[in-house]
């Protein structure tokens, strides 16, 4: 199984343009949270089609309306089971997947924001790697999003060097949900202490780790954003 990828640029552009982590927002959270639940049908197949990716563009925007269509259809014949079993499940299931998918997209570097080592990250000794094909292993999604999902972990201990050498991002014993939690509550020490140390994270301290990841949390100006976007 392998999953679409958004764009470094558009990752970049959730992550900062609409939000400043050290100052979260409850509104700013709904604004992100319904794009993607109203406007996914449209978003992700201009992405695809802005990379020439006709059939997956296709694909995303018949797949998204029709389920739009089959559960607004439904709800007309019977509202509360159709309540119950599609519309409930649905928003909820979106709601977490944003929450975790804005934890993997929360820390950008400020000198390489389109470094896939540096501004995504990889998690380790999780139960999402278990029971969600392996999940934690963003990095390796984001290095070659048609990974199969069983191929990760063999990618990931095979790449480890350079995962060392780019200043990857490698957590432990911590997954997606709480990664948003806890910088929603600005807890970098905590954090810090998740972190798998390689290359030069190797002998710093616990407030020096937190220090790097508060900075990976920095607002980026509209100038900033606007000249990744362009890359």
């Amino acid at each position: 199984m392998s999953r679409p990828i958004m764009s470094k640029a558009t990752a970049l552009k959730i992550s900062r343009a609409q939000f400043d982590i050290n100052k979260i927002r409850f509104f700013d959270f709904l604004n992100y949270k319904f794009r993607f639940l109203f406007f996914c049908w449209f978003d992700l197949p201009c992405y695809f089609i802005s990379k020439g990716q006709y059939n997956f563009a296709a694909r995303v925007a018949c797949t998204e309306l029709s389920s739009y269509a089959a559960m607004y259809f439904l709800a007309r014949w019977n509202f509360k089971p159709t309540l119950f079993v599609f519309l409930l499940p649905f928003a909820i299931l979106r709601l977490g997947l944003m929450i975790g998918n804005w934890g993997q997209h929360a820390l950008v570097d400020d000198v390489d924001p389109d470094s896939d080592f540096r501004s995504s990250v990889t998690l380790i000794d999780v139960p999402s790697n278990r029971f969600y094909l392996n999940d934690g292993y963003h990095t390796s999604h984001h290095l070659n999003p048609l990974r199969h999902w069983r191929d990760h972990p063999h990618a990931f201990l095979t790449a480890k060097d350079r995962y060392s050498n780019e200043g990857a991002l490698v957590f432990q014993i911590i997954d997606y949900l709480e990664i948003t939690y806890r910088l929603s509550t600005k807890n970098y020490i905590y954090l810090a202490r998740q972190l798998v140390l390689i290359g030069s994270q190797v002998g710093m301290s616990q407030e020096e780790l937190a220090a790097m990841l508060r900075l990976k949390t920095r607002k980026f100006s509209e100038k900033e954003i606007a000249i990744e976007l362009k890359k």
